[in-house]
């Protein structure tokens, strides 16, 4: 198959021909018509120009998504969280979307996972971590003070 940029400046370089033909032409019924059926040639050939430039800005675009996209294969599904090399990642934006995206520990001693993409929030992600000490010491008269 042909590159069709190349098909196109073809059909325009005959145009030209055939406009440059058209002039020698005395008949001015038969050079009226030709002259119009040059004009819907140049036309539709730069339509398919347009065209084609889209159409290949479009597949630039998808086989650049496409490749950001991951494997669901190369997960494992634990609990609330698909995981890789110990790493939790987002159960539906794995689903949904294809892609990875890690999931974050609100703070040090919680279990939940957090997706800042979907907003999910998935139980039993991480493991859960208990206080070793209280957050607060009760002074001689009763009132709490941080240590």
């Amino acid at each position: 198959m042909s590159d069709p940029i190349s098909a196109a400046t073809a059909i325009i370089g005959l145009a030209r021909t055939l406009s440059e033909l058209l002039a020698k032409i005395k008949d001015k019924a038969v050079r009226d018509a030709l002259q119009d059926s040059i004009f819907r040639i140049r036309e539709e050939a730069l339509r398919l120009q347009e065209e084609n430039a889209t159409l290949r800005d479009e597949n630039r675009r998808l086989k650049e998504g496409a490749s950001e996209r991951v494997d669901p294969a190369d997960y494992s599904k634990k609990g609330n969280a698909v995981w890789k090399d110990d790493v939790p990642f987002c159960m539906r934006c794995m689903d949904d979307r294809r892609k990875a995206l890690r999931l974050v520990q609100p703070n040090e001693y919680s279990s939940q996972g957090r997706c800042f993409t979907c907003n999910g929030v998935f139980d039993g992600v991480f493991p859960e971590r208990r206080l070793t000490r209280a957050p607060f010491v009760v002074r001689d008269d009763g009132a709490p003070f941080p240590q």
